[in-house]
């Protein structure tokens, strides 16, 4: 297991790290799978290594020493697989991920009940390369799916509509750094504007004097105006007038503005748009959404 560990850092991250460079940031879940092929290689090697050295009149050590592939073996197969149905499921990825497990514990949990008769029918060595033959014969299934994974996702309902969805993001997000650039453009246009039409630059001093000017019409202004703010106090016992004045206050923003509706706000992408929008979360709902108002009459969002 600690092999299997340092080889994913060593060696399967950087290459994960390529593939994901050379597909221009967003790599298919496929380029999961070379670590899986690995590990499956690995795991009946592992077990059948164990099946055949487990008789009494060979060492204890050379039995256990099988433990080295299989648990090489046994890690990468579960990394390699995690990594694979949450990069092709996303947003359905604890679902699948659930699904994965009871299938797992639904295995552990069966075949217990009849080890002590395979055992007993088959003996040490051939009940134990049962094990190893199924291991082996899902051998070819990570190298199928590294050919043929992405025409496979695209039958699947649920895969096919992760992926339209993580394409509609990745454009969002192309189009947001597009904006970005065109606003960044603006400001340094924005700059140039301290440059006289013949192309000289306005001098510092006259620029500092400006400064001066209007920091002392501020000055002027302040002295006139007085404080903008009052002294907010805390309501009496007594006062719920005064004390319901100063609920409304302190729900207003303090410069100015006035208060935000908390009517609920929707975006073009369905999301609620608030004050402290800071938690999106990208659900199936928000992806499927449709209009109900010929449906249910509501006119709202479902």
């Amino acid at each position: 297991m600690l092999i299997a560990i340092t080889y994913s850092i060593t060696y399967d991250n950087k290459r994960y790290q390529k593939a994901v460079d050379a597909a221009g940031g967003f790599a298919a879940p496929e380029a999961r799978l070379p670590a899986c092929i690995v590990g499956g290689c690995a795991l009946p090697i592992g077990l059948f290594w164990f099946a055949w050295t487990n008789s009494p009149s060979l060492p204890w050590a050379a039995s256990m020493a099988a433990g080295i592939p299989f648990g090489f073996g046994m890690v990468l197969v579960f990394l390699g697989l995690m990594n694979y149905l949450i990069d092709a499921y996303t947003i359905f990825a604890a679902s699948v991920l659930a699904a994965n497990s009871v299938l797992r514990s639904c295995f552990g949990a069966a075949f217990p009940l009849f080890t002590t008769q395979m055992y007993s029918a088959l003996g040490i060595h051939w009940a134990s390369s049962i094990p190893a033959f199924l291991a082996l014969a899902c051998v070819p299934f990570p190298f199928l799916f590294y050919k043929y994974g992405a025409a496979v996702r695209t039958r699947c309902k649920y895969a096919a509509e992760s992926d339209a969805f993580m394409k509609k993001l990745r454009e969002e997000s192309e189009r947001q750094g597009d904006d970005e650039e065109e606003e960044g453009e603006k400001e340094i246009l924005a700059s140039d504007e301290r440059y006289d039409s013949d192309g000289e630059p306005i001098s510092a001093h006259s620029g500092e004097k400006e400064k001066e000017e209007e920091e002392e019409e501020h000055e002027g202004e302040g002295e006139a105006e007085g404080p903008r703010f009052e002294e907010m106090r805390a309501p009496g016992d007594a006062d719920a007038e005064e004390g319901g004045r100063l609920g409304l206050a302190l729900r207003k923003v303090g410069t100015g503005r006035s208060m935000r509706s908390t009517r609920t706000v929707r975006d073009e992408n369905g999301y609620i748009v608030g004050p402290f929008d800071i938690d999106r979360v990208n659900t199936r709902e928000s992806f499927r959404r449709t209009k109900s108002r010929a449906s249910t009459g509501s006119g709202g969002w479902r």
